[in-house]
């Protein structure tokens, strides 16, 4: 019997941000690495956006959208905008507001079955109304 293949990683573009970053906490860049040399890295269109847009150059533009376009693709479907609409609203009852992009994020690890890695709050709130599987980097 074949053992259990790992479950994807949907990597968030704050934890991308530190990954390229020459200065960026080791233990974050090297779980990063190791991911990404087991084949488990996963992508987004919004996640994507967000890290090209914050190229500096040209050329680094270029390096980036080579690198991401090694990566699983996991699209936006229909059923993912209406998740995270629903986790939204769900947030917002209690008194919370999320940026919709993270909720995208958010309903597009949990579509596909990914864990979430990241740096950001937003997602450990998202966390607590739906079964996401996230970890946030210290």
């Amino acid at each position: 019997m074949r053992p259990a293949a790992a479950p994807r990683i949907l990597v968030d573009s704050s934890l991308w941000i530190e990954y390229y970053r020459p200065d960026g906490r080791r233990h974050r860049r090297e779980a990063v690495r190791d991911a990404l040399a087991q084949d488990r890295v996963a992508t987004s269109a919004i996640i994507l956006i967000e890290v090209l847009q914050g190229a500096m150059t040209l050329e680094a533009y270029d390096a980036l959208r080579d690198d991401f376009a090694a990566l699983h693709w996991l699209d936006l479907t229909r059923a993912t905008a209406e998740q995270a609409a629903r986790v939204g609203f769900d947030l917002r009852r209690r008194g919370e507001t999320v940026p919709a992009t993270d909720l995208m994020i958010a309903a597009t690890a949990l579509n596909h079955e990914c864990r979430l890695w990241h740096l950001d709050d937003h997602f450990e709130r998202i966390a607590r109304v739906v079964p996401l599987q996230q970890q946030k980097f210290r």
